[in-house]
C-alpha cells in the first residue's frame, strides 16, 4: 500500500504529462524510492473479510547524501477460514526498489515486487439455494475431509514483476522518462472433473427440491434434507474417494474391464503470461503557454493455457480423452483424443492434459499531444497510433480438429488510431467549462478473437477493431467553502467482441460462444460536490444517473468442443437491453470531521440502484421450435418476454463509519489507529452481482429450470488498523 501512494491520476480526456489518457482514465505509479516518504512503518490489522489478519512492514531510506534511495516492503495476509464458510486466504507480498541520482539530470531506478497467493473461493448460487441454506453467503465449493474443510476451487497466483526506469531532466521544462518491465504471471484455478459418474456438485439442479416440484413427496423430502442436513449442501469428498476406490477394486477383480482410471479428479486450469513492456515518454515545454508530450510503447506477451492434474482423489491415473465426445462418437475413437500424438495417455499428478496452447501478442503504440494554456482558454489535442498482432500456437493435435490445432496458426493484425480534442473556458478564477471528444478504433482482446482456442485455430468471421466515439461536457466551480463538478457524458462503442464458455445441456458438451458486432451506449450525468461547513467539518456528495445499453442485434457464434455440430452463427436480439454488472444510478453522502487532538471521523451513506444481471446471449436467439410449442400468438409473446426478461438487482443502501486517531510521540515517532465499519446496518440481502445461466430448457421453453445466479454482499464488515511510524 505504501509503495502505490505516489500516483498521478488522469480522468477520461484529461491532459497529462505521462500518457494518452484512456476512455476510463489513466494512472501513473511512481515506484522510484526517492519519491517515497522517508522512514519505517509497521502496521497490524484485523478484519472479518477475505482475510482476518494482516502484518505489514515498510522501509524507505529517503535520498542519501550520495544520491541513493532504497525502499522495501513485506506484507502477509491470512485467513482460515475467511468470512465465508470454506474459504481461506494465504498471501505474501514483497517490494524492493533502489534508485541512484546521477549527474547531468539523470536518474536510474530498479523496482521489483510480487505476491504469491493461495485462496479458497466462493461460488454464485441461486436464490433457492440461499433460502434452503438460510445463508446468503452459502458456498457450494467446499466440504469436510478428515475433519478439515476443503475447497474445490482454489486459486493460486504469483506475478513477479521487475522494472528498470531511466529519467532524464535535460533542462527546465524537458523530461524524458523511459522504462522497461518484465512480468511473469502464474495463475491457476482448481476444479472438479468426472467421467461416467454423477455430478458431484451439491448445487447441481437435479439435487434441488425445485427439480421435483411436480412430485410433492420428493419435493418435501429434498426440502427437508437441504434445510436440515448440512452434508446435503456440501461436497462429499469421502464419496469421491470411495467411488475411485470402488472402480479400482472392481477392475482388480475383473469386474470392470473398461476401467480408465479415476472416476473423479481435481484439475488445475492454468493461464500464465510472460510479458515484456517498453515505454518512453517525452514532456517538453515549447514556450510559456504551450507544452508537447509524446511517447512510444511496445508490449510482447506470451499467454499460455493448459491443464494439469492436481489430485487423482485416490485413483491411479486419468485417461486423457474428451468425456463429452466419447458419448457422441463411440465408433470414431480419434474424435475423443485430446492429443493424437499421445493417444489415450495416462495422466498422473502434475501432468499436462486436455489442452495446451499459447497466444502470442505484440502491441506497439506511438502518441503525441499538444497542451495550450492561455488566460481564459486551455486547449489540448492528440493522436495515438497502434499496431496489434495475435497468433495462436497449439501444442496438441486435437482429434476434433487434427489439421487446425497443432502448431502456429494464422497471424492476425490490426492497425488502429485514436484522436482527441478538448477545451476549457475559464470564466474567472472560480468557474470553468470543459468540452472533450474522442474518436478512434482499438483491437479486440486476444481472448475474444478465437472461437474455441482450446481445440482449434479458428477465429470469428469478419474480425475487426472496435470503434469508439465519446464526449463529455462539464461545469466546474471552486470557491472557498463550496466546490464541485457536474458532467454529462456519452460513449458509443461499435463492433465489439466478447466470448463466454458454458456447458450446453442440449448438446451435452462444453460450448464457446462469441458475440461479434456488439454496439453499446453509455450515457449519463455525474455530480460531485463538497461543502466546508466549518474549517474542520466537510459534507460531500457524489452521484450518477446513467444508462448503459446494447444498441443493436449482434451475431452470436456457437462452437461445440465435442465436434457434434459445425460452428453456427445467428442474430442475437439484445437491442435496448441493459449492460449488466454495475449500478447505473448511485449516490453517496459523506460527513467528515477533523476533531481536536488529531481525531478523524467520517460517516457515509451510499445508495445503489438500477443494476442488472449479466445477459446470456442464448436466451436472446431466435428459437424456431417456440412458435409451434405455443398454442397462440399471445402465449408466444408471453413466453418470449419470460425467456428474455433481464432481472433488475435489488436497490441497496449502505451506511459506513470510520474513526481514526493520530498520536505524535516525538518528531520521529507516531502512532495511528483506525477502525472502519462498512454495512453498519448489517444488511445481508444486498445483491452485488448476478448472471443468467447459459443453460436453457428447450423442452419446456422455461427459464425456471436454470434460474439466475447471484452474489450477495457480506453483512457488517469491520477493519481495525494499528500503525507505528518511526
Amino acid at each position: 500500500n505504501q509503495q502505490t501512494r505516489s500516483m498521478e491520476a488522469a480522468l477520461p480526456f484529461e491532459s497529462n504529462n505521462f500518457s494518452y489518457t484512456g476512455i476510463a482514465g489513466s494512472n501513473n505509479y511512481n515506484f522510484r524510492p526517492a519519491a517515497m516518504a522517508t522512514g519505517q512503518r509497521l502496521t497490524l490489522s484485523a478484519a472479518n473479510r477475505n482475510y482476518v489478519l494482516r502484518g505489514m512492514y515498510t522501509y524507505n531510506s529517503g535520498l542519501t547524501e550520495k544520491g541513493w534511495a532504497y525502499s522495501a516492503n513485506i506484507t502477509y495476509r491470512w485467513a482460515n477460514p475467511g468470512y465465508v464458510k470454506g474459504t481461506s486466504y494465504n498471501a505474501l507480498s514483497y517490494f524492493f526498489g533502489v534508485q541512484k541520482l546521477l549527474s547531468g539530470g539523470h536518474s536510474l531506478a530498479f523496482s521489483t515486487w510480487g505476491n504469491p497467493t493461495e485462496r479458497g473461493t466462493q461460488g454464485a448460487s441461486t436464490d433457492e439455494m440461499y433460502w434452503l441454506a438460510n445463508d446468503n453467503q452459502y458456498n457450494p465449493y467446499w466440504g469436510w475431509q478428515d475433519g478439515k474443510k476443503r475447497n474445490a476451487k482454489v486459486i493460486e497466483s504469483f506475478d513477479p514483476t521487475a522494472i528498470v526506469n531511466w529519467v532524464w531532466n535535460k533542462k527546465a521544462g524537458t523530461t524524458l522518462n523511459t522504462g522497461a518491465a518484465l512480468r511473469y504471471s502464474l495463475y491457476s484455478s482448481s476444479a472438479l472433473n468426472w467421467d461416467k459418474a454423477a455430478d458431484p456438485r451439491p448445487d447441481y439442479y437435479r439435487y434441488l427440491p425445485s427439480y421435483y416440484k411436480s412430485n410433492e413427496e420428493a419435493f418435501n423430502l429434498y426440502t427437508e434434507r437441504w434445510r436440515n442436513d448440512e452434508d446435503m449442501r456440501q461436497l462429499n469428498w469421502d464419496g469421491l474417494y470411495m467411488s475411485n476406490y470402488n472402480a479400482k477394486k472392481l477392475f482388480a477383480e475383473g469386474a470392470n474391464p473398461n476401467y480408465n482410471g479415476s472416476t473423479y479428479i481435481l484439475e488445475n486450469r492454468h493461464s500464465n503470461q510472460l510479458s515484456f513492456a517498453f515505454n518512453s515518454t517525452l514532456n517538453h515545454r515549447l514556450n510559456e503557454y504551450m507544452t508537447l508530450q509524446g511517447g512510444v510503447g511496445f508490449n510482447y506477451t506470451k499467454a499460455t493455457y493448459y491443464k494439469t492434474m492436481r489430485d487423482l482423489l485416490g485413483g491411479e491415473y486419468w485417461t486423457d480423452t474428451d468425456k463429452f465426445t466419447e458419448r457422441d462418437y463411440p465408433d470414431d475413437p480419434t474424435m475423443l483424443i485430446n492429443d493424437l500424438d499421445n493417444p489415450m495417455a495416462k495422466v498422473y499428478k502434475g501432468d499436462k492434459f486436455g489442452y495446451n496452447y499459447d497466444i502470442n501478442s505484440i502491441i506497439a503504440t506511438a502518441w503525441l499531444q499538444n497542451m495550450i494554456n492561455r488566460n481564459h482558454w486551455d486547449f489540448n489535442y492528440g493522436l495515438k497510433l497502434s499496431y496489434t498482432q495475435y497468433q495462436r500456437d497449439g501444442k496438441m493435435r486435437n482429434g476434433r480438429a487434427p489439421k487446425n490445432s497443432l502448431g502456429k496458426g494464422k497471424t492476425h493484425t490490426f492497425d488502429d488510431a485514436m484522436i482527441k480534442a478538448g477545451a476549457t473556458y475559464k470564466a474567472d478564477g472560480h468557474n470553468f467549462f470543459t468540452l472533450n471528444a474522442t474518436y478512434g478504433t482499438r483491437a479486440p482482446l486476444a481472448d475474444n478473437v478465437y472461437i474455441s482456442p482450446r481445440i482449434k485455430d479458428n477465429t470469428i468471421l469478419g474480425l475487426k477493431s472496435e470503434r469508439i466515439l465519446s464526449g463529455d461536457l462539464s461545469y466546474i466551480f471552486n470557491y472557498s467553502r463550496v466546490r464541485g463538478k457536474i458532467t454529462g457524458f456519452w460513449t458509443n462503442s461499435y463492433d465489439g467482441t466478447t466470448r463466454s464458455s458454458f456447458y450446453d445441456d442440449n448438446f451435452s458438451t462444453f460450448t464457446n460462444y462469441v458475440l461479434t458486432g456488439v454496439n453499446k451506449t453509455y450515457k449519463g450525468v455525474e455530480v460531485g460536490l463538497a461543502v466546508k461547513i466549518t474549517p474542520d467539518l466537510t459534507v460531500s456528495f457524489a452521484g450518477t444517473f446513467s444508462r448503459y445499453q446494447y444498441k443493436n442485434r449482434p451475431r452470436g457464434t456457437r462452437s461445440f468442443e465435442n465436434g457434434a455440430k459445425a460452428d453456427t452463427t445467428q442474430i442475437v436480439y439484445l437491442k435496448n437491453f441493459y449492460v449488466g454488472g454495475t449500478p447505473q444510478t448511485a449516490g453517496s453522502l459523506s460527513i467528515n470531521y477533523n476533531a481536536p487532538h488529531q481525531w478523524f471521523f467520517e460517516i457515509n451513506g451510499t445508495w445503489l440502484g438500477d443494476a442488472y444481471v449479466d445477459l446470456s446471449p442464448i436466451r436472446h436467439e431466435y428459437m424456431p421450435g417456440l412458435l409451434s410449442f405455443c398454442e397462440n400468438r399471445e402465449q408466444y409473446e408471453a413466453k418470449v418476454k419470460e425467456i428474455t426478461n433481464q432481472e433488475k438487482l435489488r436497490d441497496a443502501f449502505l451506511l459506513n463509519l470510520s474513526v481514526g486517531k493520530l498520536v505524535y510521540i516525538n518528531r520521529s515517532l507516531s502512532l495511528n489507529f483506525n477502525v472502519s465499519v462498512n454495512n453498519l446496518l448489517n444488511k445481508t440481502d444486498i445483491q452485488t452481482g448476478g448472471y443468467q445461466q447459459s443453460r436453457f430448457d428447450y423442452t419446456n421453453y422455461s427459464a425456471d429450470k436454470y434460474p439466475n445466479r447471484y452474489y450477495y454482499a457480506q453483512g457488517i464488515r469491520i477493519f481495525a488498523n494499528v500503525g507505528v511510524r518511526f
